[in-house]
């Protein structure tokens, strides 16, 4: 069973499926258990950072994945990436063009949902920032919200 992933522009929730809500802050039991199906596994740093990844994902209606980032056991960012069809690879990895298809793409869908435009590749809120844009370190496509601390 596959779930559109979306952000709720008024607090910054990940939903999921129109059903499941994530907030800033939720504690890693309560996310196991209503996310039980999306899970796909964790990685406890062992420095009070624990990644958790969730599958069977969509974003903008087109395959995607996501990763949760718990600090002490609690939710302080999501990042996600998404599949197009036919971007071109190289040995494996996507090439410069299909990064940038794929940025242009997540924006698209980020603008749609938050009624506005990323002109610098982010949006700022009284409760987080979302961002989609290249991260040259990873040479990749970077898209994610981050909360901010209450």
């Amino acid at each position: 069973m596959t779930a559109e992933l979306t952000i709720d522009p008024s607090d910054g929730a990940i939903c999921i499926g129109g059903q499941l809500r994530l907030v800033a802050s939720q504690e890693k039991t309560g996310i196991e258990t209503l996310a039980s199906e999306w899970l796909g596994g964790s990685r406890d740093l062992h420095n009070s950072y624990e990644w958790l990844q969730l599958r069977g994902l969509t974003f903008g209606k087109q395959p995607a994945g996501a990763s949760l980032c718990l600090h002490e056991h609690r939710l302080i960012s999501a990042h996600w990436g998404v599949s197009l069809p036919g971007a071109a690879m190289e040995e494996g990895w996507p090439t410069q063009q299909a990064i940038n298809q794929e940025i242009k793409f997540v924006r698209r869908v980020l603008t749609a949902m938050f009624r506005m435009e990323l002109t610098d590749g982010a949006f700022s809120f009284p409760w987080g920032t979302v961002w989609s844009r290249f991260d040259p370190k990873g040479f990749s496509a970077s898209h994610g919200v981050s909360y901010r601390k209450s």
